[in-house]
């Protein structure tokens, strides 16, 4: 799977703006939310808003509090979660099924060579970092 990220498109952006200061309501009356749905608008390149699809990415990962001693489980828990991520059979995966959302797990450093059905590998390092 490859993703191309585009720079926004500013003049779309000033559209939807503009769009909303002509709605019968205070300037900037609703907020956050009329620059969030310029910067959606921006970001998809259109003007025209679907919102509809919904999706939660979940970043899988090891860290070094484990080697630390601080950690209140050990790895292999990183490990069955992410495995549980890929089978969908995680809180938020039920969460999410609620709301029409589509889970992405990605591990990007799972301190295992195990491959994960159903997780998008973009594994970074999976060697752990000792944080203190």
């Amino acid at each position: 799977m490859e993703f191309k990220i585009e720079e926004p498109d500013k003049k779309i952006r000033q559209e939807i703006k503009a769009n909303w200061d002509r709605v019968a309501k205070p300037l900037d009356g609703l907020g956050e939310f009329e620059g969030l749905l310029a910067r959606i608008g921006a970001i998809l390149g259109s003007p025209e808003i679907d919102i509809a699809k919904k999706a939660v990415i979940v970043m899988c990962a090891d860290n070094g509090v484990v080697a630390e001693g601080i950690s209140q489980s050990g790895q292999e828990i990183t490990a069955a979660v992410t495995e549980n991520l890929g089978k969908r059979n995680t809180s938020v995966c039920k969460m999410a099924q609620t709301v029409g959302a589509e889970v992405f797990p990605v591990d990007i450093g799972v301190n295992t060579d195990r491959i994960f059905p159903g997780v998008i590998s973009r594994k970074v390092k999976k060697v752990q970092m000792i944080f203190c």
